[in-house]
């Protein structure tokens, strides 16, 4: 059975995703995604993987960087509109899941991972933790 906490923080963003990227507190998180990214260095054979990427502003942003940027959400209509805002994008990518469980990609598969403002939502984040090391290629 799905955590109650996973299960709210699913609905509450399936709501908030027709007006995310307007709202005002979306402004703010794309100032921190902005610096993070800065901070990140993103070279162009890098590979981002953006945890909790919601519309996947931050994943849009590494697209003119790295060789490629894949956003994860646990919001279906999140995933839903980062595909819509990133169709023109080839090197982009977004999936749907929970971080509660393992990621869907391979071990050393990024070189970089990126998750802004999210821990809190996560119910079991030492596993998000160990699963993020798992995917970040040695070095990154």
């Amino acid at each position: 059975m799905e955590d109650p906490r996973t299960e709210a923080a699913r609905a509450h963003f399936d709501r908030w995703s027709a007006t995310y990227e307007q709202d005002r507190a979306s402004r703010r998180l794309r100032e921190i995604q902005t610096t993070a990214l800065a901070m990140l260095a993103l070279m162009p054979d890098d590979e981002l993987l953006d945890i909790a990427c919601g519309t996947g502003a931050a994943v849009r942003g590494a697209s003119p960087i790295a060789t490629r940027a894949v956003g994860f959400d646990l919001s279906p209509a999140m995933v839903a509109r980062a595909r819509e805002r990133a169709a023109a994008l080839a090197n982009v990518e977004f999936f749907e899941g929970d971080v509660s469980g393992p990621l869907p990609f391979a071990d050393g598969e990024f070189t970089a991972v990126l998750c802004t403002t999210a821990f809190h939502h996560f119910p079991r984040p030492q596993q998000t933790i160990v699963e993020i090391a798992r995917v970040l290629a040695p070095g990154g």
